[in-house]
């Protein structure tokens, strides 16, 4: 049985690096966590895998980290001042046991990490989704029609979608609204069930950011579609598991109908996490390293 942790440790302790540890030193320690997870021969501690994605949500964004490094310096500095006021005041033994628990508790208090994602207010992740997201549709050589669902666009001139079924020599549409441009494939992983593609035009016009890490059971999620005006519908949800099947990390929600069927999954940020193929057996995980994957030579 593995030990509780500490709820007094710092991000710093619980990620297991120095508090000078360099963005790259965090980096390589997380990377190494997140692939440590599929290889364990134990169940993972959800506990523990949270406290980790919080901490490196924290030191990995130079911003959050800045400020998280004032609040322990803050508090520190607090916990010291009130410590030898007490202690040249009365001098006392007892008094300064008490003094040192008050002190304690303030410390933990004015220490307490923020949030792991800084949340964005649901109007503004469906502007930036609205603006992001596209239905690929693929006409094969027949002329038929097969939907891959909603894509969204990551980089400038840049669409991920789930097509794990898709026909070799198909022509690709995405629709945002009224507006539709054409696209192709370049790189498609089957393992994964995901297509890079590079849209006409320079695709969306303002991309959103592919979270760093896969969500964990019990995070808040939003699918998100378009209607046929190109307003972006969302539906709040709840992670209830996430897992791996193969190559492949999927990812179960509650609250999802058949009318967000094609969906794009993104977090309490707005950062995409999934992309769901139709019909949809899930979210299909997208990995940030996806995004720079080279395709198998022909």
């Amino acid at each position: 049985m593995s030990a509780m942790a500490d709820p007094r440790e710092t991000h710093y302790e619980i990620l297991g690096v120095r508090p000078e540890a360099s963005p790259l030193d965090i980096q390589r320690v997380f990377d190494r966590f997140v692939a440590d997870l599929p290889r364990a021969e134990t169940p993972p501690d959800p506990r523990r895998e949270r406290r980790m994605r919080d901490a490196y949500a924290v030191l990995s964004d130079p911003a959050r980290r800045e400020a998280y490094d004032a609040l322990l310096a803050a508090g520190a500095a607090e916990g010291a001042k009130r410590s030898r006021g007490i202690a040249i005041a009365v001098g006392s033994a007892l008094l300064m046991l008490g003094a040192g628990i008050y002190g304690w508790r303030a410390l933990k208090s004015s220490v307490k990490p923020p949030t792991a994602i800084a949340a964005l207010a649901v109007a503004e992740i469906a502007t930036q989704a609205g603006r992001a997201l596209g239905h690929v549709d693929a006409y094969d050589l027949s002329g038929k029609v097969t939907a891959l669902g909603f894509g969204a666009a990551v980089e400038a001139g840049t669409l991920v979608v789930a097509c794990p079924t898709l026909v070799a020599g198909s022509q690709l549409k995405v629709h945002n609204g009224p507006r539709a441009v054409s696209a192709r494939v370049v790189h498609r992983s089957e393992s994964l069930g995901l297509c890079r593609l590079a849209v006409e035009g320079g695709g969306a016009a303002a991309p959103i950011a592919v979270a760093p890490a896969a969500p964990a059971a019990g995070d808040q999620v939003y699918a998100a579609t378009l209607d046929a005006a190109g307003e972006a519908k969302l539906l709040e949800s709840t992670v209830k598991r996430v897992f791996t099947e193969g190559a492949r990390t999927l990812i179960d929600t509650t609250g999802t109908g058949p009318a967000m069927e094609g969906a794009v999954l993104l977090d309490a940020a707005g950062r995409v996490v999934g992309v769901a193929p139709v019909p949809a057996p899930g979210y299909y995980a997208v990995p940030k390293a996806f995004l720079t994957e080279k395709p198998a030579p022909s």
